[in-house]
């Protein structure tokens, strides 16, 4: 074992710089805390599961692949996306400059 991807502590079994990695993800499952922002993406996407389970009765899982042009409804939200993202930028624009 190359002695630089060891941490070592007195009186312990070297642990190399994997196995420290694999035991604080570990620890970090355990304790179950994510960074707020993560928090908030897994909420929405589990809404957006949610809004689409009641609307379309399924999963996306459970959806054939063959169903839908998935690179195309995929460029139609980023379209979308954009859209709100200007209208998001202009709302911004005229709190700091109002007329």
């Amino acid at each position: 074992m190359d002695q630089t991807n060891v941490i070592k502590t007195p009186g312990e079994k070297p642990f190399s710089i994997t196995e420290v990695r694999r035991i604080k993800t570990i620890q970090h499952r355990r304790k179950k805390q994510r960074p707020e922002v993560t928090k908030r993406i897994i909420e929405l996407l589990d809404k957006q599961n949610e809004k689409g389970l009641k609307k379309y009765g399924t999963t996306i899982d459970q959806v054939s692949d063959q169903s839908y042009d998935w690179k195309l409804m995929a460029m139609e939200e980023m379209v979308d996306l954009i859209q709100y993202q200007q209208k998001e930028i202009m709302r911004l624009e005229r709190l700091l400059n109002p007329v």
